[in-house]
């Protein structure tokens, strides 16, 4: 079974033919200090690239630029607050419940949240636009 953001990436890159629209390492940079995002690139393998999501405006606490372990975002947080449940929150520390991570089963999480959409419930993905707009830029460049 395969979930939303699968679906998602795979419809993106086979619109690409399977792979981005730019051949530059300098464009992605420029992208990568303009968009508030960490581009990873492969080991050995030069022209392979992994990003990071970009942090919507209302998870900005779950992120730390500087220290890798203050970060908690996952593709399951750009959904809002009432979309995951209390049992699927894990918080970093008893004392503040203000950040957490996901917790529990995700394939379990993304059918819950598909049957939502089936059955017609509104699912705000307005957290997952920041990511998907950086993808959208390097294809075009």
């Amino acid at each position: 079974m395969t979930t939303l953001l699968q679906r998602l990436l795979r419809s993106f890159a086979s619109t690409l033919g399977g792979q981005f629209a730019t051949e530059s390492p300098g464009q992605l940079l420029r992208i990568i200090q303009s968009s508030g995002y960490i581009l990873y690139q492969h080991k050995t393998k030069t022209n392979v690239y992994a990003m990071s999501l970009v942090t919507p405006d209302f998870r900005s606490n779950f992120t730390n630029k500087d220290r890798t372990e203050y970060c908690y975002l996952t593709t399951e947080l750009l959904l809002q607050d009432h979309e995951i449940p209390k049992n699927n929150r894990f918080p970093p520390s008893p004392f503040d419940t203000t950040v957490y991570q996901f917790s529990g089963d995700k394939a379990k999480f993304v059918i819950a949240i598909e049957s939502k959409v089936k059955n017609g419930d509104l699912i705000d993905f307005t957290g997952f636009y920041p990511t998907i707009d950086v993808i959208e830029t390097i294809a075009i460049v």
